[in-house]
């Protein structure tokens, strides 16, 4: 599977059918599935959104199950379960989702829970914010996703562990690279961490991605005991100015500690 997906077929485009294959017009047929279910299979996604190389998710013992689907589309609360692997360079972890979706409005409300999965995983997703290197990590997470008329609202808590970032120059985040190596020694290279992602998801405005980043990178910070506050919605909707308000904020946080450093010297 390849995405971002994308329409093909023009909407304005006519299919001309001869007098004698003229289909009469009536009601429609209404089908109604029970079930689609999928065992041990196995998903290889290519998503290319992020640009060059892109991001590559392969998902192995794929147990997937969805109920009560209705065509044409109606709006019903279908169940919805998936449990699977995910394979990482050197382990694989899981992921369990777990809820209903309505096909038709595309409103949901499911648990996802993830396990073990490696971070360096999704780095085609964040590498535009992290220029040193993170070397390994692993993560869990646990969010309650609901969407209801384009609006998401997922709280969660994610944990990273054995998060090694390589010394040097660089930022990761937001954060100094050389900052963030010595918090991290201080901490066992592990960090709980909370997030709350919430935003309208039809407002060109708002970016999932860059959200859940910025999310990050704030409670990363907290969860170090850098002394940077929550500077307001703006900032969780990931707009330009709350990011830029962040980075100084940041940038003047790495300045402090490098005035330590002279002062022990």
């Amino acid at each position: 599977m390849v995405g971002p997906w994308v329409t093909t077929k023009k909407e304005s485009e006519e299919v001309e059918v001869s007098g004698e294959k003229e289909m009469k017009s009536g009601e429609p047929i209404q089908v109604q599935i029970d079930r689609i279910r999928i065992q041990k299979g196995s998903i290889d996604f290519e998503d290319q959104k992020v640009g060059e190389p892109p991001a590559q998710i392969k998902l192995r013992d794929v147990n997937f199950e969805m109920g009560e689907i209705k065509y044409p589309l109606t709006s019903v609360h279908s169940p919805v379960q998936l449990k699977a692997k995910m394979e990482g360079k050197i382990q694989e972890g899981s992921i369990d989702i777990k809820g209903w979706i309505d096909a038709k409005t595309m409103d949901m409300e499911t648990s996802l829970k993830v396990r073990e999965i490696e971070v360096k995983t999704f780095e085609p997703y964040y590498r535009k914010r992290v220029t040193a290197e993170i070397e390994s990590g692993t993560m869990d997470m646990d969010s309650k996703i609901e969407v209801r008329k384009k609006t998401i609202d997922a709280p969660g808590e994610l944990d990273l562990t054995n998060l090694h970032v390589k010394e040097g120059g660089g930022m990761v985040l937001w954060i100094p690279a050389e900052t963030l190596v010595s918090l991290l020694e201080k901490k066992g290279h592990q960090i709980k961490v909370k997030f709350h992602v919430k935003g309208n998801m039809d407002n060109p405005r708002f970016s999932l991605q860059e959200t859940f980043l910025t999310q990050a990178t704030i409670a990363l910070a907290q969860a170090l005991g850098m002394p940077i506050q929550v500077i307001g919605e703006e900032v969780l909707q990931g707009t330009l100015k709350g990011e830029k308000g962040m980075v100084e904020e940041l940038q003047s946080i790495e300045g402090l500690f490098k005035k330590k450093k002279e002062k022990k010297r």
